[in-house]
């Protein structure tokens, strides 16, 4: 579950202008900016790694 959430946020900061374009996607960055900055920073460097693991 943890990469899955890792995964997720590293995916909305990847593609963050998109999702703000979107009217119902936009929900999903509004999250991410109520996140703290150490819980969504924890969960880039989770999906990082994660991300490193399967190459």
């Amino acid at each position: 579950m943890k990469y899955w959430m890792a995964y997720f946020g590293n995916l909305l900061k990847d593609n963050e202008s998109f999702f703000r374009k979107q009217y119902r996607l936009a929900m999903l960055t509004r999250n991410l900016d109520k996140m703290s900055e150490e819980k969504l920073n924890n969960h880039l460097k989770t999906a990082d790694k994660f991300l490193r693991d399967i190459q």
